[in-house]
Order: structure tokens, then sequence, then C-alpha cells
């Protein structure tokens, strides 16, 4: 039976709001299992539950996931849990997925144990990464790959020994491309990844260019820029294109007009200028 600390990373969210809340509230009569609620918040709330193993962080930093991923894997190890479950709160839960994680073996080889995620009625992830992520993407089947896949972070189990050998989740991606660094470094470790027959849904948040902030897409652009210019390199040039039929599309359908010239200077800062 695996020792699991289970991490829920809220912003501007209710605890009692989460759509998983009964089955997570059922978690919290096993010993085996810790829930740690990371509040990034600006005002901190109360925390429902009076279990032992549930514990409620408020940082009004707001620094993102990969902080709060840090903070719950150093709680993890003081739990004296075995793997680390990252959750988002828009992911669907059920109580199969909790008893399959709970029993799954864990082998000195695995990197990760993921399951199936489906948004829409398709699977969204995990996906082959060996090759640039885009629509025409495939995925792999239920089993041990070796070969390298990225999986979204919600509903990922990772074992802490990989979280050690590694040195824990890496800030330099608070919150946009943490998960494609973090299976990029399970692939270059050597490490496999398990890909279970459980399904999740998702709510698939898909990026709103009439919604989303300025800011918030400039941390796209450095996350994306970061990833391909410092971590999987080969697949820069493919990325520079992407940037280019991105800014083409922005330019014409997009309203907010810094939006595509933020995408045009992110490409002019990935080709030296060049067009």
């Amino acid at each position: 039976m695996n020792k699991i600390t289970a991490v829920v990373v809220l912003y501007q969210e209710k605890i009692s709001d989460l759509p998983s809340l009964a089955v997570l509230e059922k978690l919290t009569s096993q010993k085996n299992f810790q829930l740690i609620f990371y509040d990034n918040s600006p005002q901190p709330q109360e925390n429902p539950f009076a279990a032992d193993q549930v514990l409620y962080h408020h940082d009004q930093r707001n620094l993102g996931i990969a902080t709060a991923y840090n903070y719950a894997w150093h709680q993890a190890q003081q739990f004296g849990a075995n793997a680390l479950l990252l959750l988002d709160d828009d992911t669907a839960l059920t109580e199969d997925f909790f008893d399959t994680i709970a029993s799954v073996v864990i082998e000195p080889t695995t990197g990760a144990i993921v399951p199936q995620i489906v948004a829409g009625g398709q699977q969204i992830s995990p996906v082959f990464a060996d090759v640039y992520i885009n629509r025409a993407s495939q995925f792999p089947t239920p089993g041990s790959c070796q070969r390298h896949v990225m999986a979204i972070n919600s509903g990922s189990l990772i074992p802490l020994a990989l979280l050690e050998n590694i040195g824990g989740f890496n800030e330099d991606f608070p919150l946009d491309f943490l998960d494609h660094w973090l299976f990029w470094k399970i692939f270059q470790q050597g490490y496999t990844v398990e890909i279970l027959d459980s399904q999740l849904q998702h709510q698939l948040s898909v990026l709103n260019y009439s919604q989303v902030s300025n800011q918030r897409y400039q941390s796209i652009l450095t996350a994306e820029a970061n990833y391909y210019q410092h971590y999987q390199q080969e697949l820069l040039p493919n990325h520079k294109k992407q940037l280019l039929k991105r800014l083409v599309k922005q330019f014409i359908k997009v309203k907010n007009r810094k939006i595509w010239r933020q995408t045009l200077a992110a490409f002019k800062n990935l080709t030296g200028g060049s067009t």
C-alpha cells in the first residue's frame, strides 16, 4: 500500500466549491493519504477538514505551482510518503482512481504514474513528446512507456525517490511548461512513465486571447522560450515555426493588437531579430 501526499493548488477558489470535494473528503479518513491545500489567493480561507493529515497553507505571494509543489514535496517527506500526487481543482476525481494509485507498484525505475486525461470526449494527456506537441500529436497506450511522453500535472503521481534525484520542481517554470520540464527530466534520467487504464475528466483550459491578460500571455511566451532554448533544444526550430503560424492567426483574428506584437517580439528574440 502506497503512502501518498496529494496537493491541490488553489487560486481564488473556495475549498467548499471544489467539484471533487466529496471524494477528497473520503480520503481524509485514510491514514495512508495526506492532503494539502496550497492557496495562492490574496485572502486566506478556513480549512473545512479537522483531520490531522489535512494541511492548509496560504501564500498570498502567488508564486505559481512550482513553489506549491516543492512545499508539498517537503511535507510529504515529513509525512513519510513514497509518492506525491499533483491535482488541479478542475479535474474530476474518482474513488476508483485513488484505489488504483494506492495499490500500484512503484518500481525503482518509475518516474511517474499517470492516468489518461480526457476533455470534451477526447484524450489530451499523456502525449508523445519526442516530437513537437500540436493538434496532430499521438497518445501512448496504457502500460510502461520508455519513450519520451508528457502528461499534464493534474493526476500525475510522482515518486519521492524521483524528486530527490532531480532536486524537486524547477521554479524557473513557476506555472507554464512545468509539466513539459518535469517529464523531459524524467526521460533524460532514464525513468519510465507508467500509464494507467484509469481515465479522469478534466476541464480543458483553452487560451482565450479575448480574456487572457497581456501579462499572462507574456508569462506563457517566456516559459515556452525558456524550455525550447535550454531543455528540449532539438525542437526549437519547430517552436519558431509554430510562433510564426500563431502570429499570423493572431494578426487576423485577435482584437487585442498587443497580443500579436508580443508573439512577434518573442519570435524575433528566438531568431536574433530576423524574419
